[in-house]
C-alpha cells in the first residue's frame, strides 16, 4: 500500500498480512474549509421535452444543467412509500443506468429494456423529502423539478403511491440500518447505523411552511431546520446504539408542529407504538455469492415476527451505479409482497451477469399516515429497520486491491477519496486516527461498490472528526 498527504505525494508500497487485500492508504492532514455560498442550480433542458408525444420505447433520457453537479452523490431511484431517491419514475417500472458527462452539466439515463410502451412517463428530480438531494459542486441542491412525456399514442402510467406529485409531506421516523456480511446475525451498519429524522415538506403550490418542530413524550421541543433551496425542515439524531435511540426516542406520543404562510399552526400527534421491528435477516447469504442469471432464484429471510396489518416489508436490489434493478412490492409491475412472506423470487435474466449488487430488506412498522389532515399534504410516522447485503453473480470475479486515485476536501468539511478498484467489486472503506505499529486500531466506516466504470467516490460524513485521518479501503 502506499501513503498519501497533500504535500508529500507517495512512499513506497509495503505489505499487508492476512487474506484481504488493501488500497493504498490515505492520510489527511486538511486546513480549515470555508463554505462558499452558491445558487441553486436548474435544469435548463430535458430531452425528451416536456409534453412531449410520440416518444420512442428506445428514447434515452436526458436532463442539462446550468452549473457543473456534484458528480460523487449516486442517482437513485425512490421507492414511493420506502426511500425517497433523488430521481422519481412514473411508472414505477422505469429503471436506468446513470452516466454524468464530464463537465458535470448533463446526466444521461439510458431505460434497461427500454421505456413502457403507450405510456406518460413522468419524472421527478429532487423529490420532497430526498436522502441524497442532487447538488451542484459547491453544496446547493437542485430544487425539485418535474416533467413527463409520452411514449406511443395517450396511455395513462401507473401511480405507485396514490399521492399526487405536488402534494407537501410531513413524517417522524425512527430507524435502524445493518451490515449482514456472513450467515450470522446482522451488525449494526457502520455509518450512520441509528437516527430519528422528523421532516416537514411544502406542497408545490404552498402555503409554503416558515417553521417547524416536533416533541418527543417526555421531552423538550426540537426546531427542525430549513434546508435551503429545497422547501424541507429537518431534525435528525444519531444516537450511537440502538439503547441509545430507544432511551432518547421511546415509545408515546410525538407532536410535530408547523406552521405554514397565511394559515394557523398545525399541531399533529403522533403515537409510536411499544417496542420496534426485528432486525432483517438474510438466510441463503452463502447460497448469492455466485448465482446464475440465467436461472430464476430465491431470496430468502427470517419472519417479520409480531407484524401488523398497517406494517409492511420491502425488498430493493441495486447495482453498482445506484439504479434499481427489482424491488418489491412493485405496484406498477406489479409485485406484491405480503408482511408475512419470508422469500422472493427474483426471475432469471433480471440480474447482468458477474456483477456485485446490494440488496435491501426492510422491516416498516407504521404508527401513522394520513392523506386528510392537512390539505395537500401526505404525512407518516414510522419505525423502520432495514439490512443490506451484497450479491454476486456468475463467478463474480476477483475484487483486486483497489487504489485511492483522488482526494479532496469538500465545502461541507467532509473528506472526499475516489477509489479506483475492480469494477463491480465491494470494498470496505476503514478509517484510523494514527499509525503506531501493532497498535494501529482501524474502524470500519462504510462498504463501498465500484461502478461499472472502475471508481466509486467515498465521503467521510461522520462527526467530530479531527486530523489527521488514515483511510484505507479493504477487499476479501
Amino acid at each position: 500500500m502506499s501513503l498519501i498527504t497533500l504535500s508529500a505525494g507517495f512512499l513506497p508500497r509495503l505489505p499487508l498480512p492476512g487474506p484481504r487485500l488493501a488500497t493504498t492508504l490515505a492520510v489527511l492532514s486538511l486546513a480549515s474549509w470555508t463554505p462558499l455560498q452558491a445558487a441553486a442550480p436548474q435544469v435548463i433542458e430535458s430531452i425528451p421535452a416536456n409534453g412531449a408525444t410520440g416518444v420512442a420505447v428506445g428514447t434515452t433520457v436526458v436532463f442539462k444543467f446550468d452549473q457543473a453537479m456534484a458528480t460523487a452523490i449516486p442517482v437513485m431511484a425512490s421507492m414511493p412509500g420506502i426511500f425517497v431517491g433523488n430521481i422519481e419514475w412514473t411508472p414505477q417500472s422505469v429503471s436506468c443506468v446513470y452516466e454524468w458527462s464530464g463537465d458535470g452539466k448533463t446526466l444521461t439515463c439510458s431505460p434497461i429494456g427500454g421505456l413502457p410502451a403507450n405510456a406518460t412517463i413522468s419524472w421527478r428530480l429532487n423529490p420532497s423529502g430526498s436522502m441524497f438531494p442532487i447538488s451542484n459542486t459547491l453544496g446547493a441542491a437542485l430544487l425539485t423539478t418535474t416533467g413527463s412525456f409520452q411514449t406511443g399514442q395517450g396511455g395513462s402510467g401507473c401511480d405507485p403511491d396514490g399521492i399526487p406529485d405536488d402534494w407537501g409531506s410531513y413524517s417522524v421516523f425512527k430507524q435502524g440500518r445493518y451490515l449482514q456480511s456472513s450467515a450470522a446475525a446482522p451488525t449494526p451498519h457502520p455509518e450512520t447505523p441509528f437516527a430519528f429524522i422528523a421532516s416537514v415538506h411544502s406542497p408545490t403550490a404552498g402555503p409554503d411552511v416558515t417553521e417547524a418542530s416536533v416533541t418527543p413524550p417526555g421531552g423538550s421541543q426540537q426546531a427542525l431546520d430549513g434546508i435551503p433551496f429545497s422547501a424541507t425542515f429537518l431534525f435528525m439524531s444519531t444516537p450511537a446504539t440502538l439503547a441509545a435511540l430507544d432511551a432518547a426516542y421511546p415509545a408515546g406520543v410525538y407532536t410535530l408542529r408547523f406552521t405554514q404562510e397565511g394559515e394557523a399552526q398545525q399541531v399533529i400527534p403522533m403515537t409510536m407504538s411499544t417496542g420496534h421491528p426485528p432486525i432483517p435477516h438474510f438466510t441463503n447469504f452463502e447460497a448469492v455469492r455466485q448465482v446464475d442469471v440465467t436461472q430464476s432464484f430465491l431470496l430468502t429471510w427470517d419472519p417479520f415476527t409480531g407484524a401488523g396489518a398497517n406494517d409492511m416489508q420491502a425488498l430493493q436490489i441495486m447495482d453498482a451505479s445506484g439504479d434499481t434493478v427489482f424491488m418489491a412490492p412493485d405496484l406498477c409491475v406489479p409485485r406484491e409482497l405480503p408482511v408475512g412472506a419470508t422469500s422472493i423470487e427474483v426471475p432469471a435474466d433480471t440480474l447482468a451477469d458477474n456483477q456485485t449488487y446490494t440488496v435491501y430488506l426492510a422491516f416498516l412498522q407504521r404508527f401513522y399516515t394520513s392523506t386528510e389532515t392537512v390539505t395537500d399534504m401526505n404525512g407518516v410516522g414510522m419505525v423502520s429497520f432495514t439490512t443490506e447485503m451484497t450479491l454476486s453473480t456468475g463467478s463474480g470475479g476477483e475484487t483486486e486491491a483497489g487504489e485511492f486515485i483522488g482526494y479532496r476536501l469538500l465545502p461541507n468539511g467532509n473528506p472526499e477519496l475516489t477509489l479506483a478498484g475492480t469494477p463491480g467489486g465491494t470494498y470496505t472503506i476503514q478509517r484510523a486516527g494514527s499509525l503506531e505499529g501493532d497498535s494501529t486500531t482501524w474502524s470500519d466506516v462504510e462498504m463501498l461498490t465500484v461502478d461499472g466504470s472502475g471508481t466509486a467516490v467515498f465521503e467521510d460524513t461522520e462527526p467530530g472528526k479531527s486530523m489527521p485521518l488514515f483511510y484505507r479501503a479493504v477487499a476479501y
